[in-house]
């Protein structure tokens, strides 16, 4: 699904069966209701494995934001770690 929509991904097996979240928009009243269950728990290995990927993707914008800082104007790099910080607290 994500190939199919062009959004870099990248998967990190586990042992345990994933989750699947449902949503309910109810049309009467607007409201929304979310119903999460628990996730798996992950072994030490898997939860490392998570880590090592966001370590590198951390590594990778900030080597993009070095160097792009010279030739973009300094509102750019503002706008950039902006998305980078929402993206972080809507994780």
């Amino acid at each position: 699904m994500l190939e199919g929509l062009g959004i870099e991904h990248r998967l990190i097996p586990i042992a345990g069966n994933t989750r699947v979240s449902h949503v309910v928009f109810e049309r009467s009243s607007g409201q929304e209701y979310r119903f999460t269950p628990e996730g798996p728990e992950l072994k030490e290995a898997e939860w490392r494995a998570c880590l090592e990927q966001l370590e590198r993707w951390t590594q990778s914008i900030w080597s993009l934001l070095a160097a792009c800082r010279a030739a973009c104007p300094p509102t750019s790099m503002r706008r950039w770690l902006g998305s980078v910080r929402k993206g972080v607290r809507g994780w």
